[in-house]
Parts: structure tokens; C-alpha cells; sequence
């Protein structure tokens, strides 16, 4: 009788162990099948193509997409950035300078020309700053507000790291952050 009890007593303990693990496994499942849908990658092709050009990594271009447009190619944002990238006109007019290619705002609203043109930007962004935490805020606030903080040695920590001191741009950095990291451990 004991045998039989403890016999039991150890089957209904290790069908709790396992049902436990099997609900483990179908909560990671549908949590990643969840974050998948959150976080898209889609126009793939040209984020990978124009990542590779100018080396940007994928997920810095995701979320800045995910960020600025939530993968809307016709957004217009109310700071003037257009397109998935939601680069501005300004900025936009920069790298044609550089390109030497003759294109209007309008076609920001292609997704491939507005990655393309958004990749370069924050490759300029990068060589500029050398930090991707800095990227983030010229994205958030606006370059010239960046190099404003930059200028001021009271805001430059250690290891070139930007203290910056408006609380609304460093909360926007820290979201674009943790959206690049989440496409990164999703997506690895």
C-alpha cells in the first residue's frame, strides 16, 4: 500500500514536472511567434543590401524603421521626416549633394530609395559620432541638437559616452536601443 502511494505520489509529481515543461516550451513559442509580429523585418532585401553598403548594421536600420514609421512607407512624421526611414527633406537634400543624383522628396516614399537614403544617413551619422547610442539621438532630436551636447565637455562621460540632458531624447534612445537589441537577439 505505501509502494503504491509513493508510486503515485512520484507519477503525479513528475506529470506536474512535465506538463510544466511543456507549457514552458508553448509559452517561448507563442511569445516568440508574438515578438515576431511586433518586430517584422520586412524589405528585407533592401535593408540587407544597403546595410552591406554602408555598413549599418540590420537591427540600427530596423529600428529606426520600427521607430520612426512602424513600417509605413507613406508616413509623414509632424518633425518633416518621410517615408519608413522618416527622413527629412533637409537631410535628404545633404546626401543628394553627395550622390549627385537628381531625385525629389517625393520619392522617399519608395522603400527602397528611403532605406537606401536612411542607411546613408546614419552611416554618416555613425562616421561622424562613432557611437550608435549618439545615431540614435540625431534621430531622435536632430544633428545639429548632437553635436550642440557634444560641444559641451560637461556632457561627454567617459569612453565618449553623451550624457544627454534632454530627458524626452534619452528616453526616445533608450527605446531605439532596446528595439535594435530585440531585433538582434530575435533575429540572430
Amino acid at each position: 500500500m505505501k509502494y503504491k502511494r509513493a508510486l503515485l505520489r512520484s507519477a503525479v509529481i513528475a506529470a506536474i514536472i512535465a506538463l510544466s515543461v511543456a507549457v514552458g516550451f508553448v509559452w517561448q513559442a507563442v511569445s516568440r511567434s508574438m515578438d515576431l509580429k511586433q518586430y517584422p523585418k520586412e524589405f528585407s532585401e533592401f535593408v540587407g543590401k544597403y546595410s552591406a553598403e554602408y555598413g549599418v548594421p540590420e537591427e540600427v536600420i530596423y529600428a529606426v524603421i520600427k521607430y520612426e514609421s512602424d513600417f509605413q512607407s507613406n508616413y509623414v512624421g509632424s518633425d518633416t521626416g518621410i517615408g519608413l526611414t522618416g527622413l527629412k527633406p533637409a537631410e535628404f537634400t545633404r546626401l543628394l549633394s553627395a550622390t549627385r543624383e537628381d531625385l525629389t522628396d517625393g520619392i522617399l516614399y519608395d522603400p527602397e530609395t528611403n532605406i537606401r537614403y536612411g542607411a546613408m544617413y546614419l552611416s554618416t551619422l555613425y562616421s561622424s559620432y562613432g557611437r550608435w547610442e549618439q545615431v540614435f539621438a540625431a534621430v531622435a532630436s536632430s544633428r545639429e541638437a548632437v553635436d550642440i551636447w557634444r560641444g559641451d565637455p560637461e556632457l561627454m562621460g567617459e569612453m565618449g559616452k553623451l550624457k544627454i540632458p534632454d530627458e524626452s531624447v534619452a528616453a526616445e534612445v533608450e527605446k531605439l536601443e532596446s528595439i535594435a537589441e530585440k531585433y538582434k537577439s530575435l533575429y540572430k
